[in-house]
């Protein structure tokens, strides 16, 4: 299967592509006042959740274009850019 770009909506921060059995989502958090090694990612299948552990607020809300596994979610992050990846539910 081809990689396969969706754009939900119109927020520059991420963007999202779906390529196999994976959602992958490229997350830009430069310029946002955050330490990187403090942030949490967290899904319930249909949102994931990024989080600032250091002052517990939520820093944004990304909804997937496709259901995903809550226990396949990892995330990393490099220069302020973040992948996060998870499996999809068939």
């Amino acid at each position: 299967m081809a990689n396969i770009f969706i754009r939900e909506d119109e927020d520059p921060d991420y963007d999202v592509y779906v390529k196999d059995g994976n959602v992958v989502i490229y997350l830009d958090l430069r310029g946002k006042e955050v330490m990187y090694d403090k942030i949490i990612a967290k899904t319930d299948g249909n949102k994931i959740f990024i989080l600032d552990s250091n002052s517990n607020r939520i820093i944004k809300i990304i909804t997937l274009p496709t259901k995903i596994d809550p226990s396949t979610l990892t995330f990393k992050h490099k220069n302020g850019i973040f992948i996060l990846q998870g499996n999809r539910v068939n």
